[in-house]
Protein backbone atom coordinates (compact mmCIF):
# COMPACT_ATOMS: atom_id res chain seq x y z
CA UNK A 1 0.00 0.00 0.00
CA UNK A 2 1.31 3.57 -1.26
CA UNK A 3 0.68 4.84 2.76
CA UNK A 4 2.87 2.71 4.11
CA UNK A 5 5.56 4.64 2.39
CA UNK A 6 4.83 7.69 4.53
CA UNK A 7 5.64 6.19 7.62
CA UNK A 8 9.03 4.35 6.79
CA UNK A 9 12.01 4.97 4.34
CA UNK A 10 14.81 2.88 2.63
CA UNK A 11 18.33 2.59 4.75
CA UNK A 12 21.51 3.15 2.93
CA UNK A 13 22.75 -0.23 3.66
CA UNK A 14 18.99 -2.11 2.52
CA UNK A 15 16.10 -2.15 4.93
CA UNK A 16 13.85 -0.16 5.93
CA UNK A 17 13.78 2.64 8.81
CA UNK A 18 10.66 4.61 10.32
CA UNK A 19 10.08 8.00 10.31
CA UNK A 20 9.68 10.53 13.41
CA UNK A 21 5.74 11.50 13.13
CA UNK A 22 4.35 13.91 15.12
CA UNK A 23 1.40 12.45 16.98
CA UNK A 24 -1.08 14.38 14.71
CA UNK A 25 0.30 13.18 11.36
CA UNK A 26 0.56 10.06 13.06
CA UNK A 27 -2.71 9.73 14.10
CA UNK A 28 -4.36 10.53 10.85
CA UNK A 29 -2.11 8.44 8.68
CA UNK A 30 -2.95 5.46 11.02
CA UNK A 31 -7.09 6.55 10.15
CA UNK A 32 -6.22 6.76 6.62
CA UNK A 33 -4.51 3.82 6.53
CA UNK A 34 -7.18 1.85 8.85
CA UNK A 35 -10.13 3.08 6.21
CA UNK A 36 -8.11 1.76 3.54
CA UNK A 37 -7.96 -1.42 4.50
CA UNK A 38 -11.40 -2.06 5.78
CA UNK A 39 -12.58 -0.56 2.06
CA UNK A 40 -10.46 -2.92 0.22
CA UNK A 41 -10.04 -6.14 2.37
CA UNK A 42 -12.52 -8.55 1.33
CA UNK A 43 -12.83 -10.10 4.83
CA UNK A 44 -13.89 -6.85 5.67
CA UNK A 45 -17.55 -6.30 6.56
CA UNK A 46 -17.47 -2.74 5.50
CA UNK A 47 -15.82 -3.87 1.70
CA UNK A 48 -16.43 -1.59 -0.91
CA UNK A 49 -18.60 0.90 1.80
CA UNK A 50 -16.74 4.26 1.72
CA UNK A 51 -18.33 5.74 4.61
CA UNK A 52 -19.19 2.73 6.91
CA UNK A 53 -14.95 2.25 5.84
CA UNK A 54 -14.51 5.84 7.38
CA UNK A 55 -16.81 5.01 10.20
CA UNK A 56 -15.03 1.52 11.13
CA UNK A 57 -11.36 3.42 10.95
CA UNK A 58 -12.82 6.30 13.36
CA UNK A 59 -14.12 3.78 16.03
CA UNK A 60 -10.42 2.07 16.32
CA UNK A 61 -8.76 5.51 16.39
CA UNK A 62 -11.91 5.64 19.56
CA UNK A 63 -13.29 9.01 17.45
CA UNK A 64 -16.44 9.74 16.14
CA UNK A 65 -18.51 10.55 13.20
CA UNK A 66 -16.28 13.83 12.57
CA UNK A 67 -13.42 12.40 12.21
CA UNK A 68 -14.67 10.02 9.84
CA UNK A 69 -15.75 12.46 7.79
CA UNK A 70 -11.92 14.01 8.27
CA UNK A 71 -10.50 10.91 7.28
CA UNK A 72 -12.72 10.29 3.99
CA UNK A 73 -11.61 14.14 2.81
CA UNK A 74 -7.82 12.74 3.95
CA UNK A 75 -8.16 9.50 1.31
CA UNK A 76 -9.65 10.91 -1.62
CA UNK A 77 -6.89 14.10 -1.43
CA UNK A 78 -3.85 11.26 -1.11
CA UNK A 79 -5.89 8.89 -4.32
CA UNK A 80 -5.83 11.81 -6.33
CA UNK A 81 -2.50 13.22 -5.10
CA UNK A 82 -0.02 11.03 -3.63
CA UNK A 83 2.38 14.03 -2.39
CA UNK A 84 -0.81 15.46 -0.30
CA UNK A 85 -0.22 14.17 3.55
CA UNK A 86 -2.03 15.63 6.58
CA UNK A 87 -0.24 18.71 7.89
CA UNK A 88 -0.42 19.91 11.60
CA UNK A 89 -3.05 22.76 11.53
CA UNK A 90 -1.80 23.76 15.31
CA UNK A 91 -0.37 27.55 15.00
CA UNK A 92 -1.91 28.45 12.34
CA UNK A 93 -4.66 31.39 13.45
CA UNK A 94 -7.38 30.44 10.98
CA UNK A 95 -8.02 26.94 12.84
CA UNK A 96 -8.90 26.45 16.42
CA UNK A 97 -7.61 23.54 18.63
CA UNK A 98 -10.70 22.72 19.53
CA UNK A 99 -11.95 21.78 16.09
CA UNK A 100 -10.04 17.94 16.76
CA UNK A 101 -12.50 16.03 18.03
CA UNK A 102 -9.54 14.27 20.33
CA UNK A 103 -8.66 17.10 21.66
CA UNK A 104 -12.12 18.27 22.54
CA UNK A 105 -13.22 15.15 23.95
CA UNK A 106 -10.29 15.14 26.47
CA UNK A 107 -10.80 18.87 27.68
CA UNK A 108 -14.88 18.13 28.56
CA UNK A 109 -13.88 14.99 30.80
CA UNK A 110 -11.24 16.97 32.45
CA UNK A 111 -13.90 19.87 32.72
CA UNK A 112 -16.71 17.07 33.91
CA UNK A 113 -14.00 16.04 36.56
CA UNK A 114 -13.54 19.33 38.20
CA UNK A 115 -16.91 19.73 38.66
CA UNK A 116 -17.76 23.17 40.40
CA UNK A 117 -14.21 24.10 40.62
CA UNK A 118 -13.38 24.97 36.61
CA UNK A 119 -11.61 28.18 35.46
CA UNK A 120 -9.57 29.02 32.77
CA UNK A 121 -6.02 28.96 34.42
CA UNK A 122 -6.79 25.34 35.42
CA UNK A 123 -7.98 24.44 31.79
CA UNK A 124 -4.75 26.44 30.91
CA UNK A 125 -2.69 24.06 33.04
CA UNK A 126 -3.99 20.72 31.71
CA UNK A 127 -3.39 21.44 27.98
CA UNK A 128 -0.12 23.01 28.91
CA UNK A 129 0.49 19.18 30.50
CA UNK A 130 3.34 17.58 28.34
CA UNK A 131 0.90 13.99 28.51
CA UNK A 132 -1.94 15.95 26.63
CA UNK A 133 0.33 18.19 24.07
CA UNK A 134 2.30 14.88 22.80
CA UNK A 135 -0.95 12.92 22.19
CA UNK A 136 -2.18 16.00 19.95
CA UNK A 137 0.75 17.27 18.68
CA UNK A 138 0.47 20.60 20.46
CA UNK A 139 3.61 22.61 20.12
CA UNK A 140 2.64 26.05 21.19
CA UNK A 141 1.57 26.29 24.60
CA UNK A 142 -1.97 28.10 25.15
CA UNK A 143 -2.78 31.40 26.91
CA UNK A 144 -5.19 32.26 29.59
CA UNK A 145 -6.84 33.56 27.64
CA UNK A 146 -7.51 31.28 24.89
CA UNK A 147 -8.39 28.71 27.53
CA UNK A 148 -11.51 31.65 28.77
CA UNK A 149 -12.33 31.56 24.82
CA UNK A 150 -12.51 27.99 24.99
CA UNK A 151 -14.81 27.91 27.75
CA UNK A 152 -17.07 30.37 26.07
CA UNK A 153 -17.35 28.12 22.65
CA UNK A 154 -17.78 24.93 24.93
CA UNK A 155 -20.37 26.83 26.23
CA UNK A 156 -19.20 27.38 30.05
CA UNK A 157 -20.16 31.20 31.77
CA UNK A 158 -18.63 33.18 34.83
CA UNK A 159 -21.57 33.69 37.26
CA UNK A 160 -21.30 34.82 40.81
CA UNK A 161 -22.68 31.97 43.45
CA UNK A 162 -26.35 32.51 44.14
CA UNK A 163 -26.65 32.82 47.71
CA UNK A 164 -30.03 32.35 49.49
CA UNK A 165 -30.73 31.92 53.50
CA UNK A 166 -31.13 27.60 53.04
CA UNK A 167 -27.28 27.68 51.85
CA UNK A 168 -25.31 31.08 53.41
CA UNK A 169 -25.52 31.74 57.28
CA UNK A 170 -28.20 29.58 58.39
CA UNK A 171 -26.15 27.96 60.77
CA UNK A 172 -24.81 30.87 62.28
CA UNK A 173 -25.57 31.20 66.13
CA UNK A 174 -27.64 34.43 65.54
CA UNK A 175 -29.85 32.82 63.37
CA UNK A 176 -29.97 29.26 64.87
CA UNK A 177 -31.42 31.22 67.94
CA UNK A 178 -33.67 33.11 66.20
CA UNK A 179 -35.44 29.78 64.66
CA UNK A 180 -35.48 28.01 67.78
CA UNK A 181 -36.53 30.74 70.37
CA UNK A 182 -38.22 33.32 68.80
CA UNK A 183 -39.57 32.35 65.04
CA UNK A 184 -40.62 28.61 65.81
CA UNK A 185 -42.67 29.13 69.04
CA UNK A 186 -44.09 32.06 67.16
CA UNK A 187 -45.19 29.79 63.97
CA UNK A 188 -46.74 27.46 67.21
CA UNK A 189 -48.51 29.70 68.66
CA UNK A 190 -49.99 31.38 65.25
CA UNK A 191 -51.40 27.49 64.41
CA UNK A 192 -52.67 26.65 68.16
CA UNK A 193 -54.56 29.85 67.80
CA UNK A 194 -56.18 28.88 64.49
CA UNK A 195 -56.90 25.05 65.73
CA UNK A 196 -59.14 26.65 68.44
CA UNK A 197 -60.58 29.25 66.46
CA UNK A 198 -61.18 26.22 63.89
CA UNK A 199 -63.07 24.50 66.55
CA UNK A 200 -65.16 27.22 67.92
CA UNK A 201 -67.26 27.34 64.22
Amino acid sequence: MDIDKQYRTLKPGGGYCYLALDPFKRDRLDGMKIMLRFYTNNLSNTCGHWAASSLQAAVALGRGIYCARVIRRLVRAFIADRTVLPENPYGAWRVSMLCEEGLASDIKLHLRELGDNITAAKLCEFVNGAELRARHGIEQPISVSTACRWLKVLGYRYRSEQRTQYVDGHSRKDVVFYRQEIYIPKIKSVRTFLSFCATLF
